[in-house]
């Protein structure tokens, strides 16, 4: 910044400023950090970490216009677990957690690292 002199508009010299913005750089990373957890949370179900309802429409969102311009395909798979409700009710909902959990490993190591 240039100085001048108010009454005669004469050049005084230099003035720098300096400020540390270390802190609000890293004030920036955390709000990133939370925001990304935060998102993640919101698309993962917590307990089998795998994506939910809104993860899947989000995703086949992303992709429809790529499906739809390039042409490729797309498979889509609905499971349901035949008499889930029974497992619940004969062995209460620890088991029923349980099975889900491991129900949804066994999927995670079935799939390709490509795939949804």
């Amino acid at each position: 910044m240039h100085l001048l002199s108010e009454s005669a508009k004469q050049y005084l010299g230099h003035l720098w400023v300096y400020k540390d913005l270390t802190h609000h750089y890293e004030l920036e990373e955390s709000l990133r950090e939370t925001q990304q957890k935060l998102s993640h949370q919101s698309l993962t179900d917590e307990f089998t970490q795998i994506g939910n309802r809104r993860f899947l429409d989000k995703t086949l969102s992303e992709l429809e216009s790529d499906i739809c311009s390039n042409q490729f395909p797309l498979s889509v798979a609905m499971i349901d677990l035949d008499n889930f409700k029974h497992i619940n009710d004969e062995f209460g909902h620890d088991v029923g957690d349980n099975v889900l959990k491991a129900f949804s490993d066994f999927l995670k190591q079935q799939i390709r690292h490509t795939d949804v």
